[in-house]
């Protein structure tokens, strides 16, 4: 049977250090020929990368395949979108198929991207999600294409903090007018859960110390983060459902920040399923509400780890 090799690029066409993407391209080609092998480009600016019902998947945009269909995918250049590149990688390794070099799965996530693809096809409730560039948002506007999700959504910067960029869209008009303003931005669609409120689970040493309950004090906005506004209050542990608890950690685990990190928890107001919104590496220590505790949790772990290492 003929095999299909994926060859990454930072862009479907265009120049690598000086060089023209295709001609690096052209001599694996020819190689894979030999052994016949079919080769197909891959532009990891060029790809969807989508999680629905909490399962991963990428698309190549510029030939409309799938790229899990490829037998194995050879990175030639993905550290300019390294968690792109982990979007592919993971795709491949989970179903077994072979992808060189192996380096791009031990990418660190930085952003809500990287995030979410260690998240997905585990057992955790996600938001349906999709990550692709301005341009290709503003070419489904065009063609009146159906968008991936019904009005209202979300679309929020995949690198944004304390509600910044988070954008509630319930029209086309305002979508063109949100990937218009920089086509360099990168936005996630996700669904919109329906909520009240959310939780903010801080995880220290693998376990939940704290949890906020964050709630908006209008209808105003969408948003629950406390430094937008909202309002803070803590929970005690005994008083929170022990499913919060244990999807807060096995979340921080997935992402591999177990150590420390602020897991937010949202509750579908209609079928109260909790979802995990995302692992933050920076969970406001400064800032928002309860900092003195949150501040005191982290310094009291840190100095029981100093007092077990002496």
């Amino acid at each position: 049977m003929k095999h299909t090799i994926g060859i990454t690029y930072g862009f479907y066409s265009g120049q690598w250090i000086g060089h023209n993407t295709n001609h690096l391209f052209e001599l694996l080609k020819a190689s894979f020929g030999g052994i016949d092998a079919d080769v197909q480009k891959i532009g990891l600016l060029d790809t969807r990368v989508e999680i629905f019902d909490n399962h991963l998947s990428v698309k190549n945009i510029i030939t409309g395949e799938n790229i899990g269909d490829v037998a194995g995918v050879y990175f030639a250049n993905w550290r300019s979108q390294p968690e792109f590149a982990l979007a592919i990688a993971e795709t491949m390794k989970r179903q077994g198929k072979p992808i060189l070099s192996e380096e791009v799965l031990q990418v660190v996530p930085m952003t809500k991207l990287g995030e979410l693809v260690l998240l997905s096809d585990k057992d955790l409730l996600l938001p349906d999600s999709v990550f692709m560039r301005n341009k290709h948002w503003l070419k489904l506007l065009k063609t009146d294409a159906e968008l991936p999700f019904a009005f209202p959504f979300i679309m929020k910067v995949i690198n944004g903090s304390m509600g910044v960029d988070n954008f509630l869209v319930e029209s086309r008009e305002l979508l063109k007018e949100i990937v218009s303003k920089d086509k360099e931005v990168l936005f996630v669609a996700q669904e919109f859960i329906p909520n009240t409120h959310d939780f903010r689970i801080i995880v220290i040493g693998g376990e939940p110390k704290l949890v906020i309950k964050r709630s908006r004090i209008n209808d105003d906005t969408h948003l629950n983060n406390t430094s937008q506004g909202a309002a803070g209050e803590l929970i005690p542990l005994d008083k929170v459902d022990p499913v919060i608890l244990d999807l807060a950690v096995r979340a921080a685990n997935a992402v591999k920040r177990p150590s420390f990190s602020g897991v937010d928890v949202i509750q579908h107001t209609e079928t109260g399923e909790y979802y995990i919104l995302e692992v933050n590496k920076t969970p406001q220590m400064e800032t928002g509400t309860n900092t003195n505790e949150k501040v005191h949790a982290l310094t009291s772990y840190f100095s029981n780890k100093l007092e077990a290492s002496a």
